[in-house]
């Protein structure tokens, strides 16, 4: 899931004038940030219907 919204992510700085290397860089920490935020289970400890 991460991936393919961070797909965006990449394409959205591209468009707002960031570089190829900028733009990668904010993709890649997106995708870690999420994929951390997920094995982490920070999720649950905001949204209560994720916990069950």
């Amino acid at each position: 899931m991460a991936l393919v919204s961070n797909t965006n992510v990449y394409q959205s700085a591209l468009s707002n004038g960031a570089s190829a290397r900028e733009a990668a860089s904010l993709a890649a920490g997106a995708t870690l940030g999420m994929y951390t935020v997920d094995r982490l289970g920070i999720g649950e400890m905001f949204f209560e219907e994720l916990a069950k």
